[in-house]
């Protein structure tokens, strides 16, 4: 293997100092194709080795999923939150939480914003809460521990309570 590399090298090196520009970049991209081959040929083998099918795949495959929806998972949690619903009037904070400001957080003199999305029943309690957005994990859970608490007047559609979900930013800064 090294002698090859070796005599490759010093042709590589003849043909270059006689040669044109045209016929160098033919020689520069029959070396190109025969690596390329050589890195193919290398995929397949390890593709039937692994016992991967390789007949239905384009040959090209960064052009098979242009266009193509791309199938992602599905959170079950997230599934069951309930989807939007209108109303004619939103619902109004009754009882506010102000959370815990972490210890650790104090200690280090560090501030950000949580934004936590909550579900409300048609009574105004919270049913379930997500977190949207935070600066920093360390507010998360106090975040989170104080939106389970807050209590809102119902959103009315036609009359009526509806379930709905609100936005609720907590904003953690030093005094």
């Amino acid at each position: 293997m090294k002698k090859y590399l070796f005599t490759s090298t010093i042709v590589a090196l003849l043909f270059l100092f006689f040669s044109t520009v045209q016929s160098q970049n033919k020689f520069y991209d029959s070396l190109k194709n025969n690596w390329i081959q050589k890195k193919i040929l290398e995929k397949e083998k390890f593709r039937k080795e692994r016992g991967t099918k390789t007949e239905n795949l384009p040959k090209d495959t960064s052009r098979a999923f242009v266009g193509r929806e791309i199938p992602t998972p599905t959170v079950p949690d997230l599934d069951s939150f309930p989807s939007f619903i209108p109303y004619d009037i939103g619902p109004k904070i009754i009882k506010r939480i102000e959370p815990v400001y972490p210890d650790t957080a104090l200690k280090n003199k560090l501030e950000g914003v949580v934004y936590v999305k909550a579900w409300l029943d048609t009574l105004g309690k919270v049913k379930k809460v997500r977190l949207t957005k935070s600066d920093d994990v360390i507010f998360i859970r106090p975040a989170l521990e104080a939106a389970k608490q807050f209590i809102f007047s119902p959103a009315i559609m036609k009359g009526h309570p509806v379930e709905v979900s609100v936005d609720i930013p907590f904003k953690f800064k030093l005094k």
